[in-house]
Formats: structure tokens, sequence, C-alpha cells
């Protein structure tokens, strides 16, 4: 019969030998930064971003680290969708949004934030994006045609009332303005029909639903503005997830399912109604050619 001392000196045995045994972040963490990957790390990112592996392999790591279940990914998926940001030249850093990594159930899922889209777009030689809502007390007009207006001046010097819709903007190359409104049923039904937790997270709170809706604002104008190559291809990289579950993701906030579910949507819906490649999101197909740095997605 083993003594109590006996299995004191067992028990700690097996304790010492667990913590000799690496964890999963440790085994992350010394493969992506291995030499190898930063040399992979290299050959992905453009030209202007040359020497800064090491930065963006740290901030990767530091995603994991926020959002554990990141490891529970095929290192396929994962490592695909690090590469994806990399080729792109958006910045990994969590705090800026540009992109996301997403995971779910066993895949990781790029997805590029409403930041990477704008700086993509500036990119592609747009000056100047923004996004305002309209009030029932503001002086606003908008007029489509062969000649687009729009005029809105708020009403700042008393209550502004009910909003009652949203724009978004943008000054294009050729010093043109192409412009987006929405009233606010529109993009009620609009987060409806491409948000699956609709009735929770950010759509749901008061202080936080004008900030979605200029988002959604936006992605409307994205069709009808110039894109890079980088812009197309970043968007063509989201996928897979139509039915996520917002309670399956890890530790990531709703904003960032919310946005992952619209921008997917929205190209699945653009497939289906069959729009011609050349033309989507394009003001003229010959755009599509235009880029301006050396990445390849």
């Amino acid at each position: 019969m083993v003594n109590v001392a006996e299995k004191t000196k067992q028990a700690l045995a097996v304790s010492e030998e667990r913590k000799r045994q690496p964890s999963k972040i440790d085994i992350f963490a010394a493969t992506i930064m291995s030499d190898m990957q930063k040399r992979q790390f290299a050959m992905a990112l453009p030209a202007h971003l040359k020497k800064n592996e090491e930065r963006y392999l740290r901030s990767y790591l530091t995603q994991v680290r926020m959002n554990p279940k990141l490891l529970n990914c095929n290192q396929g998926s994962l490592f695909g969708a690090m590469m994806t940001g990399a080729a792109l030249g958006l910045d990994p850093s969590p705090q800026l949004g540009q992109f996301h990594l997403v995971p779910y159930k066993e895949e990781c899922t790029f997805i590029i934030g409403y930041h990477g889209m704008i700086a993509l777009a500036y990119r592609a030689g747009v000056k100047k994006i923004w996004a305002h809502e309209v009030c029932e007390h503001d002086e606003f007009s908008m007029e489509w045609g062969l000649k687009e207006t729009l005029h809105h001046k708020p009403k700042f010097d008393g209550d502004r009332g009910k909003v009652i819709g949203y724009y978004a903007a943008a000054v294009l190359p050729n010093d043109e303005v192409s412009f987006v409104y929405m009233p606010r049923a529109e993009i009620e039904k609009y987060a409806k029909k491409y948000s699956k937790a609709y009735t929770s997270g950010p759509w749901n709170d008061p202080t936080q639903f004008d900030s979605m809706a200029k988002k959604t604002a936006l992605r409307q104008l994205f069709k009808w503005v110039p894109k890079s190559t980088e812009l197309a291809a970043a968007i063509s990289k989201e996928g897979g997830i139509t039915e996520i579950n917002p309670r399956e993701v890890g530790n990531i906030s709703s904003e960032t399912v919310l946005e992952a579910e619209t921008v997917y949507e929205e190209e699945v819906e653009e497939r289906i109604e069959g729009e011609p490649e050349s033309e989507r999101g394009l003001t003229n197909p010959d755009q599509e050619t235009l880029v301006l740095s050396d990445t390849k997605a």
C-alpha cells in the first residue's frame, strides 16, 4: 500500500511534467515566429511594407492570445487568413479593425472590416469618404438623375428630431462625388435580412445603431466607387459563414460577427443576381485595372 508521502511525490512529479509540456499558444508562438514563417510573410508583404514581417507576426500572436479559439481552427485556414491580411497590406493590429480573423468551428475566416475597405479605397485613388445621419429637422435635399446632388445642413441650434436616414459619400479620383442615401426603414430592413443576430448585439443597442447604420451605407457606397484589385480580392476571400452563430465564435465582439455576415451576404446576393464581374462595384469596368501597389493576393 502506497503511503501518503509517496502519493504526494507522484502527484508533484505529474504536475511538474505538465508544466514542462508546451501549451497550444506556446507551440503556435514558436511556429509563427520561426525563420521559415518570417520568410513566407516577408514574401507576401507588398513592397511598401517590406521588413515589417515580425511586427505582423507579433500582431497575429496578440490576436490569438485575445481569442484562443483561433487555435482550434485547422492550421491551413488560420495561416491562410493571416497571409491574406499580409498580402493585402492591411494593418493586423486588432485596435484598428482593418480586418478580423473569425474562428467558426474548425475554420478561420478572413473578414475585411470597413476600416480596411476604406484604406483600400484610398489606395485605389478615392480622395475622401464619409457618412452621416440625417434628422427630421435638418435641412436636407437630394436629387438623382443625370446630375446627382445632395445637400445636408444639420440643425445644431436646437432639437434635430428623430433620425430619418443615413448617407455615405466619396470624392472619386476624377473629383466627382458619389453618394448613397438609405432611409432608416431601409436600413432596418437590410439589417433584419442580412444579420443573424439582429435582435442582439450592436443593432439592438441604441448607442451603437448609428455606427452600424453608417457602416451599412458605406458598404452600399462601395458598390459604386473604384476598387483596387486588392479590395476586390479581399472581399472574394470571405465566405462560408452565412450560418454563423455569434455564441460559437469565441472571444469576439457581436459587431465583428454582424460585420462578417453583412459583407459576405452582399457578395452572395450580387452573384445570384447575375451581375457581370467586370461591372460589380465599379463605376467603369476599366477601373478594375487600377492597382497602386505590387500586392499579390
